[in-house]
């Protein structure tokens, strides 16, 4: 993300995980590490309650985040029981609501990973 250089020092004001940050940097989720995956994991989620008739960069990325496969050490495998639960009726939510502009990734991540008998996890269908 960095290009090879030093990041930037902390900057409250620029580094809050507001909404204009998430939306920025939306596309990187998928490239954290689990423990900050997992900071920004709940804001993602609210955000995405309340953006489900809005098309979203951060949406987008959050869902690109949830699909496999899975990282070593696991990212997604991280996840408590209850965490588990609020992802999955969260891509419930964007999968079946009816004005939903974020069905067909919602509905991935479900079908190969958070859902019923998922594609890929558990280690079936793993290559």
């Amino acid at each position: 993300v960095d290009v090879g250089r030093p990041p930037p020092p902390f900057d409250p004001e620029l580094d809050s995980p507001s909404v204009a940050y998430l939306e920025r940097h939306g596309y990187d989720l998928p490239f954290l590490d689990a423990e900050s995956w997992r900071n920004y994991l709940p804001r993602l989620l609210a955000l995405a309650i309340g953006s489900v008739e809005s098309p979203s960069n951060a949406i987008d990325g959050l869902l690109a985040s949830l699909r496999p496969p899975d990282r070593t050490p696991p990212r997604l495998a991280s996840l408590s029981a209850k965490q588990e639960a609020a992802v999955v009726a969260v891509l419930e939510v964007l999968a079946f609501g009816e004005d939903s502009v974020h069905s067909e990734g919602a509905c991935t991540a479900l079908e190969e990973w958070w859902g019923e008998a998922p594609i890929y996890r558990y280690g079936r269908n793993v290559a």
